[in-house]
């Protein structure tokens, strides 16, 4: 029967060489000499009477050396003479086992040959460094008791502190961030003085263009207004409203040849002034849907809208580097969504955005800024008409195209998109005017400025944050929809706008001819 030890406290030495004494009875046995003697430190709590009693139970002699919890109680001279009684009692034993028992565990790790004087010190300090490690658990668990009791003491100190620390944080979080929107988005900016100042704007024949050169010309900037058509009516008619600081050249955004000769000309006319800021307005829309795009058109698009920007942005960075002026790139909200008959619009004014991004972060050490501008739909020239598109379609596509897409499709699809553009536009074309001026007069200007309505603005906020699947079928519904039938053909059913509002009628030819008209 096995005994059960304590993990710390008294440990005993054993031999096993004959019948069951007492310590004070046992004298070596001569009769089991040829027995190995062995030796186990084992641990025990059993008092002396304790110990008569099990001895008489099992065939064994237990000499118990009782120490005390330290170090300095183990008495080497007692181990030695019983070391030295082992010894002489196995003369005839060639090999001494020796091992320790940690717990119920008898390891045996050490064989000594005729036992000598230098064995015998191995098995003491082998002793005494078990002893020592008993004490050190002992002390390491009293150690570690004290800060456990700490910690458990001061659990609500820490959680209050980390409760009101954490709430103090979100409130000075929340009112810095309501006080620089404020200050951002709501307070007026300091503007600058234009005294001094010229800048340079692309597209000027008509629509925004147009207004911002006779705007800024009004608050005394010098004005260079590019028009693709220098002798047309746009310019002409900006040379008769505007003052003798406003100059027309003739700028086409695709070609480099243009730029060279307006970069002379800007730096000949400046007459002391600086090139403070540079607009680029110039841009076309091309209004249909993918398939019935030429190479040709796809390639247009891009070179206006895409192309001519890096073309005046090269051309003139560096006359805005050394006046540490900005550039004003007017986008669209067709850069954050793309509607149907809108990819490759929409691909033109996404690219816009990417070139804004990278040029802020670039030109940045230079002082120089990059400013975007995004109108909802406005009513100008830009927008196309029905009639055109329809008109374009019955020209330029093909008998198998025409075969896919019926003349009744492209009618009423081109007058759903265009109706429902022409539902949401703006009639105030000044209103992107005159953020383009902010833009252009403030000290501080912001990255971009979306020309929107709060109506607008949340339901584009909406679509930009949700799935793009509830966004593709709320695309689906808004307008005359169109599926697939038996014999390939397209049909049409009524749409959601029609069904609940009847905003979007079939129009007939009668109406087509009218409207063209």
């Amino acid at each position: 029967m096995r005994r059960q030890h304590r993990p710390y406290g008294r440990f005993s030495l054993k031999k096993y060489c004959g019948p069951s004494l007492t310590p004070a009875q046992h004298q070596p046995n001569r009769e089991t000499s040829n027995v190995p003697a062995r030796y186990m430190l084992e641990e025990s709590a059993v008092d002396a009477d304790q110990q008569q009693r099990t001895a008489q139970q099992h065939d064994d002699t237990v000499i118990q050396i009782t120490y005390v919890e330290t170090l300095e109680c183990v008495k080497s001279s007692i181990i030695e003479q019983i070391a030295q009684q082992q010894v002489s009692s196995s003369e005839n034993t060639d090999k001494l086992n020796i091992g320790i028992c940690d717990g119920d565990n008898l390891q045996k790790n050490t064989k000594l040959v005729k036992p000598t004087k230098h064995s015998k010190g191995k098995m003491l300090k082998k002793l005494r460094n078990t002893a020592k490690a008993n004490m050190y658990r002992q002390v390491i668990v009293y150690l570690c008791m004290a800060p456990a009791l700490c910690s458990l003491l001061m659990v609500p100190v820490v959680q209050y502190v980390l409760l009101y620390t954490s709430a103090i944080t979100g409130l000075c979080v929340l009112w810095l961030s309501i006080g620089w929107f404020i200050a951002y988005y709501r307070m007026p900016s300091v503007k600058l003085s234009s005294k001094g100042k010229a800048v340079l704007i692309t597209g000027c024949d008509s629509g925004f263009g147009y207004k911002l050169a006779l705007k800024l010309d009004c608050e005394g900037y010098q004005v260079f207004a590019g028009c693709l058509f220098p002798d047309g009516e746009g310019a002409r008619q900006l040379r008769n409203s505007a003052s003798n600081r406003l100059h027309i050249i003739g700028l086409d955004v695709t070609k480099d040849e243009d730029f060279t000769s307006a970069r002379s000309f800007v730096q000949q006319h400046l007459n002391g002034n600086v090139l403070w800021a540079v607009v680029a307005n110039a841009g076309i829309f091309e209004f249909k849907e993918f398939e019935w795009f030429t190479s040709d058109e796809i390639s247009r698009t891009l070179d206006v809208n895409v192309l001519g920007v890096c073309r005046t942005a090269l051309t003139f960075l560096p006359l805005l580097r050394d006046a540490r002026g900005r550039l004003v790139i007017v986008s669209s909200y067709a850069g954050r969504l793309t509607p149907s008959w809108h990819s490759v619009y929409s691909m033109s004014k996404h690219a816009l955005i990417a070139l804004a991004d990278g040029l802020r972060k670039e030109l940045y050490k230079f002082d120089v800024g990059v400013v975007t501008i995004e109108p909802f739909y406005f009513r100008t020239a830009i927008l196309p008409l029905s009639d055109v598109i329809c008109e374009r379609f019955q020209r330029q596509q093909g008998s198998e195209m025409k075969a896919l897409y019926s003349d009744e499709y492209v009618r009423t699809e081109a007058y759903s998109q265009i109706a429902f553009m022409d539902l949401r536009a703006r009639d105030n074309a000044y209103e992107v005017v005159d953020t383009m001026a902010t833009a252009i007069s403030v000290q501080y200007p912001q990255s971009n400025y979306r020309v929107d309505g709060f109506c607008n603005w949340a339901l584009c906020q909406l679509f930009l944050h949700v799935p793009p699947i509830l966004v593709d079928w709320a695309d689906y519904l808004a307008h005359a929809r169109w599926s697939r039938g038996i014999n390939d053909k397209l049909i049409r059913r009524q749409s959601a706008y029609e069904r609940l509002f009847g905003r979007f009628p079939i129009p007939d030819d009668s109406t087509l001819e009218k409207n063209t008209h």
